[in-house]
């Protein structure tokens, strides 16, 4: 299967008009005071099913994958645009790795629509291999992500905050 840069551009608009959408609106606002830590494992799973979300709506053409990766753009786009300036930073510490896990599985659930379609339509065996790539990644990023959202994010957040 040849994976092609439009499927890289496709995961990229919901994501992009999300966090522009979310910027814009703004319908969250955080004060410092909500800073708290968070266990590392409930975060990883959340974030983990979320992630299967992403892959998994590839066998469903696709269409859970563009909502759900809409809908987190615009979460984050919302919750960087409605926190205090002073802790903008400290949600970007977390906040790059997850949007890449994120991005990834976006990536390997659109591949993995059209691999379906291909298979429905032409009869062409699915290739596996480029959507598990992506779908491994999106694990790794997310852990990262996770580990740094529950351990270095609340002590840069409580450090600027001081």
């Amino acid at each position: 299967m040849r994976w092609r840069w439009s499927l890289v551009a496709a995961a990229t608009v919901p994501l992009v008009l999300g966090l522009a959408l979310g910027c814009v609106l703004r319908p969250y606002s955080f004060a410092g005071s909500d800073v708290t830590t968070v266990p590392l494992v409930g975060t990883a799973l959340h974030n983990l099913r979320i992630i299967l979300i992403l892959v998994a709506g590839g066998f469903f053409l696709g269409l859970p994958t563009i909502l759900v990766a809409f809908w987190n753009g615009f979460l984050a786009g919302s919750l960087l645009a409605g926190v205090v300036p002073a802790l903008r930073f400290a949600l970007t510490v977390h906040g790059v790795p997850e949007l890449a896990g994120q991005f990834s599985a976006t990536v390997a659930g659109l591949g993995l629509a059209r691999e379906v379609v291909g298979w429905v339509a032409y009869e062409r065996p699915v290739a596996w291999r480029s959507a598990l790539r992506w779908a491994f990644a999106a694990v790794l990023f997310t852990c990262l992500a996770a580990a740094l959202e529950s351990l270095a994010s609340p002590a840069v957040a409580r450090a600027l905050l001081q």
